[in-house]
């Protein structure tokens, strides 16, 4: 049975290098995503309500690979081990969060395994804006310019395969330019950087291409960057604007 439980700010849900046998939903409120302490801390992202937390542990049985501390008070679905698969058989809409979330998790793991950091030295910018360089590119904002509300952000093409988990989806239509998970907006302890999710044309970031056939799958981003989700004749053309 899925247990309901709550948490105050500040509390501490997971500890990095424990032991885990649960899967978390966030149901209500927010979380940190962190490793470290002092000054050693790295802040990975935060999550929000209708996201997974805990599901790599219960699945390789390894130790936490970060802490969740508490950002606001929140309410979570707290699913044990022993229900796994049970609850992947039962309830679809669990079942297609956590498989999403876990494809998406190996990929950027898999990607940071086969590549050399995407910055090389420290900057200090915090915000992101998207600015549509086309008609086309500005319609699919749900304003413009976009600033990116969170890290990490997935743009894809809209769809209703129920494993799809964009945080932006774009009306696309044949023949696609887009890809269901296209590329991913994301940032690290030395800034931000641009990343192909596995789509089938890629991203071209300044007239390089990173994706698609290309070993390289991640860009870093500096500001000031014109980058073309798809191929050459794709409408969808951003500026990115760091601050």
């Amino acid at each position: 049975m899925i247990k309901v439980k709550h948490f105050a700010k500040g509390s501490i849900i997971i500890e990095e290098n424990d032991i885990g046998e649960e899967i978390y939903l966030l149901q209500e409120g927010r979380v940190e995503v962190y490793s470290g302490q002092g000054v050693d801390r790295i802040v990975f992202g935060e999550l929000k309500s209708g996201e997974i937390f805990g599901e790599m542990s219960v699945i390789d049985e390894k130790p936490r690979s970060a802490s969740i501390r508490v950002l606001e008070d929140c309410t979570v679905k707290v699913l044990h081990r022993d229900q796994f698969l049970d609850v992947l058989a039962l309830d679809k809409d669990i079942a297609s969060l956590i498989l999403s979330n876990l494809f998406s998790r190996l990929r950027r793991a898999n990607s940071t395994r086969k590549s050399s950091p995407v910055n090389s030295k420290e900057n200090s910018y915090q915000s992101m804006v998207l600015v549509g360089m086309t008609s086309e590119a500005q319609r699919v904002f749900p304003q413009h310019p976009f600033p990116i509300p969170k890290f990490p952000f997935v743009i894809g093409r809209k769809t209703r395969d129920p494993l799809a988990r964009q945080d932006l989806a774009i009306y696309d239509s044949k023949p696609y330019q887009l890809s269901r998970h296209h590329a991913m907006f994301d940032r690290d302890e030395k800034g931000f950087f641009i990343q192909d999710m596995g789509s089938q044309l890629g991203v071209v970031v300044d007239g390089k291409a990173i994706g698609g056939r290309n070993i390289i799958d991640h860009q870093a981003l500096q500001g000031g960057e014109e980058i073309t989700l798809g191929g050459k004749s794709s409408p969808y053309r951003f500026r990115v604007e760091l601050s």
